[in-house]
């Protein structure tokens, strides 16, 4: 009898963005099981992973909620699952996964491996939340078999709040499928255009990038100004008035980003937090610039003035400057740009390293 693996994430979409390679490997090995939201509406198909022999049940969470009553709901229908299933291995991703599967796994005598695929907001003010978080990632993650994390700031920060005891790895995020993402033809000389790819919400940047659009698109009214994202906080009317003004251009959902990154110039990523940025590796991987925010998960993507910027996050003047700095390079370095930022993904980035750091931890644990 094959032994049960099972994966708890907040998101069915990046599960398949960024995890099949690894998906597909355990199947072969193991049975598998998926637990996390699925979104039909937003494009979310369980059918394919059924048709993989993944087991795969739907979870209701709210991502952004603080609200202790449905948090409370959410760790015992983790837990009732886990108890349901009775994996000999659960693989969490995702800051809620993390703690409380970790919390119900460290009490059942489960192993598990956690993946910090960002620290998000709870970190970056000394307040309650932070409090909170770190007290209850230190019970959650204190019988961790292995913590994964995608950049090495991410580890200090948890080693420094005293949170890890155990092994812990660092990864260079979910590494990049480089037969998926190739490098493709750049844009033609004159066709400039800039790419953000992220929910918009003023973590990812947004407020800086439309900022910037606005004002680049008044002093360069041929170039244009792709968003791709779902809304999550109060953009909507805004992002409309702008598309009317002819400042940016709208798409809410894609199953294919490489289509945008072959249109675009370069990528803009200026958020204020990340693990490892998959939209910064996937453009790079296609022959794209990239122009980053200055922060771990994102400055790593990067050779800064080799193949694209970075700029200090938060910053609305920051990231216009770094754009005009970009739009005002000969045409040539900008291909020569993108060429390095590929052979940087090839180098440094394969995800098949990454799948395969995943499975020996698998094996070294349950065989």
């Amino acid at each position: 009898m094959k032994k049960k693996i099972l994966m708890i994430s907040n998101s069915f979409y990046s599960l398949c963005l960024f995890r099949i390679e690894l998906l597909t490997l355990l199947t072969k090995e193991y049975e598998v099981f998926l637990y996390c939201p699925i979104e039909k509406n937003a494009g979310d198909n369980p059918e394919q992973f059924e048709a993989m022999n993944i087991h795969t049940k739907a979870m209701v969470m709210d991502r952004r909620s603080t609200n202790p009553f449905k948090e409370l709901k959410l760790s015992r229908d983790i837990r009732k699952y886990i108890k349901e299933v009775m994996p000999d291995l659960v693989i969490t991703l995702t800051i809620k996964p993390n703690i409380y599967a970790g919390l119900a796994c460290a009490d059942l005598g489960i192993p598990y491996i956690a993946n910090i695929t960002g620290l998000g907001t709870a970190f970056e003010k000394e307040n309650l939340l932070k409090k909170i978080t770190v007290a209850l990632y230190k019970k959650a993650l204190r019988k961790c078999n292995m913590v994964f994390f995608e950049n090495p700031e991410n580890r200090r920060i948890m080693e420094e709040c005293g949170i890890l005891k155990g092994p812990s790895y660092v990864t260079t995020g979910a590494g990049v499928n480089l037969e998926r993402f190739v490098k493709k033809p750049y844009p033609e000389k004159g066709d400039e255009a800039y790419l953000f790819i992220g929910r918009l919400m003023k973590e990812k940047g947004i407020e800086e990038f439309l900022y910037s659009a606005e004002r680049m698109k008044e002093k360069y009214p041929d170039t244009r100004y792709i968003v791709v994202g779902f809304y999550e906080e109060s953009y909507e009317e805004r992002v409309k008035n702008l598309i009317d003004k002819g400042v940016i251009e709208y798409h809410s959902f894609t199953s294919k980003p490489e289509d945008y990154m072959a249109e675009c110039s370069a990528l803009v990523q200026p958020s204020y937090h990340e693990g490892m940025s998959n939209v910064c590796l996937e453009s790079a991987a296609t022959g794209r610039p990239i122009l980053v925010s200055d922060i771990p998960g994102c400055g790593e993507t990067v050779i800064d003035c080799v193949s694209g910027y970075r700029f200090p996050h938060a910053s609305k003047e920051a990231l216009l400057e770094t754009m005009e700095r970009f739009h005002n390079l000969p045409y040539e370095e900008k291909v020569a740009m993108g060429e390095a930022g590929r052979i940087h993904m090839e180098k440094c980035f394969d995800r098949k390293e990454v799948v395969k750091a995943h499975m020996r931890a698998i094996k070294d644990i349950i065989g």
